[in-house]
């Protein structure tokens, strides 16, 4: 039943919609125990993204998600994400297995919590700009649900003006009401591809 209504409220993309765009934290949920799982065309792994913490910061919820290969299991990267409200859908910080990551100042924002199509929003940190664009709404297929309740998605495209380094958000994302991201490229092939991710499972 839980499986059924999430997918079923996934596809109807219009119940959060209003003149005024989207709420778009909606489409990013962090809260309760999440998990999900990706498979990937040009690669021999499954990815496992994972809530693994939680803490609040200045009235912020801050929640690091794991990304790793799954089975065996070796960590890829983790990125701290927060969704609200009143902020939107922020990224406050990363980390790269073997190379490091950031703790940014300000925090990189992925969307404002209310967008249209075709709005952008540019955020400057640590002397380098992010720029994610709501390019509209897509239909996003996924491996988990069958075709016909094929989800409806937020499309966005998130860049990076850094000539160096190597950013685990940047790409493109589509994410699903209540579910999260059905699909996402990262183009610099952090996590071994540069072709699609598409969800297999998900666990809430």
């Amino acid at each position: 039943m839980l499986f059924l209504f999430g997918a079923l409220f996934a596809c109807n993309g219009g119940s959060t919609t209003q003149y005024t765009g989207h709420t778009t934290y909606k489409y990013m949920p962090l809260d309760g125990e999440r998990s999900w799982r990706y498979g990937n065309d040009g690669m021999n792994f499954e990815l496992l993204v994972e809530k693994v913490d939680a803490q609040l910061i200045d009235g912020v919820e801050i929640v690091s998600v794991e990304y790793s290969k799954y089975d065996p299991q070796e960590l890829l990267a983790t990125i701290d994400w927060s969704s609200d409200s009143i902020f939107g859908i922020q990224i406050h910080g990363y980390t790269l297995t073997n190379q490091g990551g950031m703790d940014f100042e300000t925090p990189v924002l992925f969307a404002d919590y209310r967008m249209i199509p075709g709005e952008n929003v540019v955020s400057t940190t640590d002397g380098i700009t992010f720029t994610s664009t709501f390019n509209g709404v897509e239909m996003c297929p996924n491996n988990w649900v069958s075709e016909e309740n094929a989800w409806e998605c937020l499309y966005f495209t998130v860049e990076s003006d850094s000539a160096s380094g190597t950013f685990p958000f940047v790409g493109d994302w589509w994410i699903a009401n209540t579910w999260g991201a059905s699909r996402f490229i990262t183009p610099q092939g952090t996590f071994g591809s540069e072709n699609t991710w598409v969800l297999s499972q998900a666990d809430y």
